[in-house]
């Protein structure tokens, strides 16, 4: 054999025993914490710190940085914090706690026996939990640190050394505060399915320290002539001024969200006693809501974070976490609650549309419903589907603001409708000298618009003299 085979072949020899050692040496030391190093893939299927039998669990004691309190059973299939008494709490919670701690999963056992604790944070525990059952059996379970993966927590049971990676739902059990089994629920919701469920709402205020007024909205009340007018909203502002309200925004995207409210966490008991440190002594908002023949106060206090409020309901002595975008109240611009719409009076109910100009009038009178519907002006006949063009267009002026301010010049255009019933309401539509236009109803200024709808509608008043189309769209 030449010298460069024999090298080659002693070379290969080294190799094969160098790895023969390392094998030797990884499966014949000790499994402890060198594992660790490994992938933790699952050993085995279902893997327990411990199981007792089915609903056996007497209490748990649970030890976290926010203190120390105490799962009791308080009946059959039922347990109970005794410092919850008096507040609503959430019974599922309770059991599902129970449940996990009467037989306690693992997602694995990682180790067979740990030397040390500090590195898997078990030397100062992110949760202890101390479970006592009926016969008398007690286990301690400790939580340590989030896996790398952070899909569990390292965990130890009393009397084995064994290091288990638990479940993160599991270990929150051991670290939340007992506050976690409050009810978050702050307004009931219903079924949105079903329309008899859908609550009757009869009023909402609005308070914030942004707004230099409070919005105030009722119920819509139907007055005098009953019959001649529709409303834009189940609601109506009442202030800091009076008209109607857009649905969409007012009902919709307001008010009915707030059914179904929940909280992300309750923060403090005893809620009178420590409001100040959660800004309630100088309120960002307040928003009660009337319902049903009930009322929902919601006062929010200083920003928990950037998404989030402090929030005190009712008189429940609760300090509760709130998303702001939960509430649409906190950040609505009020002008965008109001009615784009001027008034609502059915056509078949008018008996004279009058729209005067500074140097002109216009007296449309009306005779028949549906489509016997006529039209006259002067006494000529008006091609009705023409009008009922321009009947719409003074219908929606396309308002955009609330206006709060003292109307002193003399109106640009006023429109009356004289309804068959008797009554009449009377519009009025200001050039504020600018691109604004102020919205009057029986001479009382509430809202404001483009001054250019003034210039459009006596354009379309011609062209319905003139016979031409009247066009809606500006």
């Amino acid at each position: 054999m030449n010298k460069k085979k024999k090298t080659l072949l002693i070379g290969a020899v080294v190799l094969v025993l160098l790895i023969g050692a390392m094998l030797a040496l990884l499966f014949t030391q000790p499994k402890d914490d060198a594992d660790t190093s490994s992938a933790l893939s699952a050993e085995e299927e279902d893997v327990y710190l411990y199981q007792e039998e089915e609903n056996s669990l007497k209490s748990l004691q649970v030890t976290n940085e926010t203190g120390t309190y105490s799962l009791e059973q308080v009946g059959e299939q039922k347990w109970g914090i005794t410092a919850l008494d008096d507040y609503k709490t959430d019974s599922e919670a309770y059991t599902d706690t129970a449940e996990r701690y009467t037989q306690l999963a693992a997602k694995q056992k990682l180790l067979d026996k740990v030397t040390d604790k500090a590195k898997y944070g078990l030397d100062n525990p992110s949760g202890t939990g101390v479970a006592t059952f009926n016969n008398g059996t007690t286990h301690t379970v400790t939580v340590g640190d989030m896996t790398p993966d952070e899909a569990g927590y390292y965990a130890m049971v009393d009397g084995d050394e064994a290091l288990y990676i638990i479940t993160v739902a599991n270990a929150q059990k051991l670290q939340q505060s007992q506050l976690a089994y409050l009810n978050m629920t702050i307004i009931e919701g219903y079924d949105t399915e079903d329309s008899e469920a859908i609550p009757t709402i009869e009023g909402m205020t609005i308070e914030r320290k942004d707004l230099d007024y409070k919005v105030v909205m009722e119920k819509a009340q139907q007055t005098g002539d009953d019959e001649t007018q529709m409303y834009a909203s189940t609601l109506q502002m009442v202030s800091p001024v009076e008209c109607d309200l857009d649905s969409q925004h007012a009902d919709e995207e307001i008010i009915l969200p707030l059914f179904g409210l929940t909280a992300e966490e309750a923060v403090a008991l005893d809620a009178e006693a420590v409001k100040s440190q959660y800004g309630f002594d100088d309120p960002t908002a307040t928003i009660v809501l009337q319902y049903d023949g009930r009322t929902a106060t919601m006062t929010f206090g200083s920003k928990a974070d950037d998404e989030s409020y402090y929030m005190m309901f009712n008189e429940n002595n609760v300090i509760y976490r709130v998303k702001t975008e939960s509430v649409a109240a906190l950040t609505v611009d009020p002008n965008t609650l109001v009615s784009s719409l001027g008034i609502l009076p059915y056509i078949d109910d008018v008996k004279t549309v009058t729209v005067e100009f500074e140097d002109k009038t216009y007296v449309y009178e009306l005779t028949g419903e549906d489509d016997e519907l006529k039209i006259t002006l002067d006494g000529k006949n008006i091609d009705t589907d023409n009008f009922k063009q321009l009947y719409q267009l003074i219908l929606n002026p396309s308002l955009e603001a609330i206006y709060t301010g003292t109307v002193t010049s003399d109106p640009v255009v006023s429109v009356t409708y004289e309804y068959r019933a008797g009554g009449s309401d009377t519009i009025e539509l200001y050039d504020d000298g600018g691109r604004q236009m102020i919205f009057a109803l029986n001479g009382q200024a509430n809202r404001s618009g483009r001054s250019a709808y003034l210039d459009k509608l006596e354009r379309e008043l011609q062209n319905l003299i003139d016979g031409k189309d009247v066009d809606t769209t500006w």
